[in-house]
């Protein structure tokens, strides 16, 4: 099952995060029914050689592998997805210039810029065909942005129209920081901003999705068509 199949979903969609290095807690993950799992190597204390063991994990699970890279560089957007990660979550998303740059690291030529190479896990060590394997990849590789500033608020319908973008994840704690309320992610403005957003998502065709212990989008979200996944 792919990322876009459980955006197809008719029911909301749950998943969770995995900043623990091990492969036994991914087991619990998908044993307690979870559709994802947010690998994180932003906030998690390792690195993208444990996440690719975590992603095989996973792999063996049906799990949904999400891989959060710990910055929008385009190496490492790579990485994660040679590693085998059919999806990455790149955070502090505050323009539409940023969020292309993110699908465009995603995506092989010519519909991106996203290095080749045959010989990595994700094209089966140069056993697959190359060409099939290239255009599937383009067309089902998950993109998701992380808005969790001021400027990505601002900027969030630019960045929700985003050709390629396959869903856009609300940050509320880093997104209270942001704003001067020191991690009180419940505060009216803070509330405010993520419904705001919530409504401009489902007026686009990108989903929205938020941590779920965010009772006010959680109560929203359904009423937006599109705001399936919830981490």
């Amino acid at each position: 099952m792919s990322f876009q199949d459980l955006l197809d979903s008719p029911s909301p969609i749950l998943g969770t995060w995995s900043q623990i290095a091990s492969a036994e807690v991914v087991d619990i993950v998908a044993a307690s029914g979870f559709a994802f799992t947010i690998i994180d190597t932003e906030h998690g204390v390792f690195g993208l050689e444990t996440a690719a063991e975590l992603v095989r994990a996973c792999n063996a699970n049906r799990l949904e592998p999400i891989v959060r890279v710990p910055t929008n560089e385009a190496w490492m957007i790579m990485k994660a997805l040679d590693a085998g990660a059919g999806t990455v979550l790149v955070p502090k998303i505050e323009s539409a210039e940023a969020a292309q740059a993110v699908v465009a690291a995603a995506r092989f030529e010519p519909d991106g810029r996203r290095g080749a190479c045959p010989c990595v896990r994700s094209g089966d060590q140069f056993v697959r065909n190359w060409p099939n394997y290239a255009k599937k990849a383009n067309r089902s590789s998950g993109i998701i942005a992380l808005v969790e500033s001021p400027a990505g608020v601002e900027a969030f319908p630019e960045i929700a129209a985003t050709d390629g973008l396959k869903a856009v994840l609300f940050g509320p704690f880093d997104l209270s920081v942001a704003m001067g309320k020191e991690g009180d992610f419940r505060h009216p403005e803070v509330v405010s901003a993520l419904e705001t957003m919530t409504a401009q998502a489902g007026r686009s065709t990108c989903r929205s999705s938020c941590p779920s212990s965010h009772r006010t989008w959680t109560r929203h979200a359904g009423k937006c068509t599109n705001g399936r996944p919830r981490a």
